[in-house]
């Protein structure tokens, strides 16, 4: 590879040249002098991130009684599941989207996180907010929830702040195996619930939607009875 040519040649646009030594075989093509001059051209392709779950679908069993998350199942699965960025760029955001073919969004369908067993965050999909802050360990994200479910994640500057800032893809990894669906309904209708995950790098590329389907069994409960007091005096 020879990069001192002085001709038509430009190094910082990605293109190198090649020098042939044809001076063994001789011939009579455009490269048959002793030596000569190829120019070739590599475009890099800034690739989009790409996820791939442990798993593409999940049981989820009401809990008998009033519901504790105890239930919850697990969308990513601690570092099993896999968030790629083949370029090595930072990531902006995780989406997760409630597919719009399924029933309507019912109260009670969330999704949590959970770190160290515990529930760090509740959030309710039939619910908007806007730029919500919360903690896995040391890294710090925030969460919008609009009209029809989809809940976007953006990775954030600090704890408890809500200003963007790009973060590697190992940052948006423990977010993704944090993730869980939970329904805390005590008559849960729907009974198929398609999640599309994306996640979206600095350069704004959005990876190929990895779907995760939640398949609901209800529980038929038995009626409750609480007494006022447990005794009384005649």
């Amino acid at each position: 590879l020879d990069d001192s040519y002085s001709g038509s040649f430009s190094a910082s646009d990605g293109e190198t040249r090649v020098t042939v030594d044809t001076s063994s075989n001789g011939g009579t093509t455009a490269i048959s002098s002793n030596t000569e001059s190829i120019r070739t051209l590599i475009t890099a392709v800034d690739e989009a991130p790409e996820i791939t779950l442990a798993s593409s679908s999940g049981a989820f069993t009401e809990v008998d009684g009033a519901d504790n998350d105890s239930a919850a199942i697990a969308i990513g699965t601690d570092g099993t599941s896999q968030l790629l960025e083949r370029d090595g760029d930072d990531l902006k955001s995780l989406t997760i989207t409630p597919d719009s073919g399924d029933a309507a969004l019912e109260s009670g369908e969330q999704l949590l996180l959970v770190s160290g067993g515990s529930t760090v965050e509740s959030i309710d999909l039939d619910i908007t907010a806007t730029d919500q802050a919360f903690s896995l360990g040391s890294d710090h994200f925030m969460y919008s929830v609009d009209a029809s479910g989809v809940v976007t994640f953006e990775s954030t500057d600090g704890a408890s702040s809500t200003n963007a800032a790009a973060a590697s893809a190992s940052v948006y990894e423990s977010l993704l195996d944090a993730l869980r669906y939970n329904n805390a309904s005590d008559d849960p209708t729907v009974s198929t619930r398609d999640l599309d995950i994306t996640a979206t790098d600095a350069n704004d590329n959005t990876s190929t939607a990895a779907t995760f389907t939640v398949n609901t069994t209800a529980v038929d409960e038995a009626p409750e009875i609480t007494l006022a007091s447990s005794s009384g005096a005649f």
